[in-house]
């Protein structure tokens, strides 16, 4: 699968199946799943006991996505969720290779809550990567108050970053527990970080 564009008022589900990421026309892509800010349709994203290997995700100069949910006031997913699968990601070193999740142009109040949950999954990359497992701003103007995450009982195999391989501006709530981060570099790593700064 490539570019696979999420605009749909249904859920789309992968239950137990293989997927693989594969060029679209020999040429660089930066997304496997999407939802962009002129989509009208707003669904949940959910895989469940599947192997994704998305080792050939090699992106573009901004960056590389498994999952992207773009700026703008339709730009997101009622619900990500993925649930006891392997995801192999490629080693080449970008922005975001897991969730890229940003909605600064959405005003508060007027959309429904949105939720990121990853839960007994593996991912992991061949090398050592500086990149983020969850992106969603870097400060609360590019802020996502409507987002819950919800990561448990997970390993996490290869990441590593100095700004937090988990980063966001704002969450409405954040569940970490029972995890395993594991990278064979000296370089310096940190988990998470939130920026509450000024609006």
């Amino acid at each position: 699968l490539c570019e696979l564009r999420m605009n749909s008022a249904y859920s789309v589900t992968f239950f137990n199946v293989k997927l693989s990421y594969v060029r679209a026309n020999n040429t660089k892509s930066q997304y496997a799943f999407a939802r962009n800010s002129s989509d009208a349709n707003h669904s949940t994203l959910r895989f469940v006991d599947c192997v994704m290997d998305y080792r050939n995700l090699v992106g573009t100069s901004t960056g590389y996505y498994l999952v992207f949910a773009s700026n703008g006031a339709n730009g997101y997913f009622d619900n990500v969720i993925i649930d006891n699968c392997i995801i192999h990601l490629t080693s080449e070193t970008g922005k975001v290779p897991v969730v890229y999740y940003n909605n600064r142009s959405r005003a508060g109040g007027t959309f429904s809550d949105e939720c990121i949950k990853v839960s007994n999954t593996v991912i992991c990359t061949d090398a050592p990567v500086n990149g983020y497992l969850i992106w969603s701003g870097t400060d609360r103007s590019t802020s996502t108050p409507f987002l819950s995450v919800d990561v448990q009982n997970c390993t996490f195999s290869g990441f590593y970053n100095d700004k937090a391989v988990f980063r966001a501006g704002e969450l409405k709530s954040l569940t970490v527990k029972n995890n395993v981060f594991h990278t064979e570099t000296s370089a310096p790593s940190y988990g998470w970080m939130l920026y509450a700064g000024a609006e």
